[in-house]
């Protein structure tokens, strides 16, 4: 048996096409039309969630995917049918999203986009640990310490400050980190929340007693300082 992939989604075409798409791909499907079905599901350990940002309860389905620990459990999500309605979905469900498939939803597109997102997570575990001076990134909890002290980061924050880390002392694009943060990048008010997400790591390091660490670099992007940098590796 392939993965199990949940699909949440009120309208039963389209979570039949998905559904069909995916079974012929090798997934295990399960469909959900509302949250309340979808919410039971997950305690099943979905390996990837499908989800209408637009379901009503689709907030509460989200902050229960966050609150499964450890990234290993962690399903992966992928949004649907955002070509309609990406103007009323928050740019901080965008950006910590792994992927976004709009309509139309072409079967082999569809199977090769949903592998991807699961590729990436295993891509992750591969190097567990960074290191950038006093910063420590584990990907595997999904944490960043700095001086012994856990960040308190949010899910987009944590993926665009791991690849701050990844490239330190080189300049990433807004687009650079939109898509290290949801594994491809929407253009518009998820990639201008960049910046907005940038702010807040910058406030959440200072609060806890860093000195200066994220450059903005003018008309390019951002750049995580290398001067202290210490070796990359398992704690």
């Amino acid at each position: 048996m392939g993965p199990r992939a949940l699909v949440i989604e009120a309208d039963p075409r389209i979570c039949k096409d998905i559904c069909r798409c995916l079974a012929g791909g090798g997934f295990e499907t399960v469909a959900a039309a509302d949250a309340g079905v979808a919410r039971a599901e997950l305690s099943r350990g979905p390996a990837v969630v499908l989800l209408d940002p637009c379901l009503p309860g689709a907030g509460a389905v989200y902050r229960d995917l966050q609150g499964i620990e450890g990234d290993r459990r962690r399903p992966a999500v992928v949004l649907l049918q955002l070509s309609t309605a990406e103007a009323q979905c928050p740019a901080d469900l965008l950006l910590e999203a792994d992927d976004c498939i709009r309509e139309p939803f072409v079967p082999g597109a569809v199977v090769r986009r949903v592998w991807a997102a699961l590729w990436r997570r295993a891509a992750a575990s591969a190097r567990p640990v960074l290191r950038v001076g006093g910063l420590t990134i584990h990907r595997s909890r999904v944490e960043a310490r700095l001086g012994g002290h856990v960040l308190p980061l949010r899910a987009a924050e944590f993926r665009m400050l791991t690849a701050l880390a990844e490239s330190a002392g080189a300049v990433l694009t807004r687009d650079q980190l939109c898509s290290a943060a949801r594994g491809r990048c929407v253009p518009g008010s998820a990639c201008r929340a960049v910046d907005v997400h940038v702010s807040r790591i910058r406030a959440t390091l200072s609060a806890a007693g860093a000195p200066p660490l994220i450059d903005t670099v003018l008309r390019q992007g951002y750049r995580l300082r290398r001067h202290d940098a210490g070796p990359n590796g398992p704690c």
